[in-house]
């Protein structure tokens, strides 16, 4: 199969604009420090920006950005705002584009042998609730949507995040 899904975790308490530490690199052999910017943007609708030190140098900008994504119709705000908690962020990407980070750590990327299957790169970003159990789903936005539609009737993995909001993705 031609699909590499990467999954990293992270269990934290913070108030906005908290630092804490990944279970490992959403990338090969990267930095494992992170940090998360949830806002409200309007009542019951959140963004979230995550982060992840991926070239050592302690500064988070644009360039460390690992996810950014929305949920809508949240009742409690106040559960995700004051979180406790862990999060969990899932990325599919093409096996080629992983195996390129491996080679390219060797310092050899042209050796890598890629297939012509499409996989499109998706993201699932989850953040579970320590307090109340819940557990909430974020859509990407910007270049972290889906780069394909769902079809209706479709049966997805049980391993994959569904979208929050599935009256987004019917036909």
């Amino acid at each position: 199969m031609p699909a590499k899904i990467r999954t990293i975790k992270a269990a934290l308490g913070f108030n906005e604009g908290f630092f804490f530490e990944f279970n490992k690199s959403i990338n090969y052999k990267g930095e494992t420090f992170g940090a998360i910017n949830l806002r409200e943007k309007k009542p019951g609708v959140l963004k979230v920006n995550l982060f992840q030190d991926l070239n050592g140098d302690g500064d988070f900008t644009k360039s460390d950005l690992i996810f950014k994504g929305k949920i809508k119709n949240v009742e409690d705000t106040d559960d995700l705002t004051n979180f406790i908690g862990s999060i969990k962020l899932k990325k599919q990407m093409h096996s080629c584009e992983w195996d390129m980070q491996k080679e390219e750590k060797k310092r050899d990327k042209d050796m890598v042998a890629c297939t012509r299957d499409y996989v499109p790169t998706m993201y699932g970003f989850m953040m579970e609730s320590a307090s109340t159990g819940k557990k909430y789903f974020f859509d990407g936005i910007d270049d972290f949507k889906p780069e394909v539609d769902y079809i209706v009737g479709a049966q997805l993995s049980s391993s994959w995040y569904p979208p929050a909001d599935w009256s987004r993705w019917t036909i």
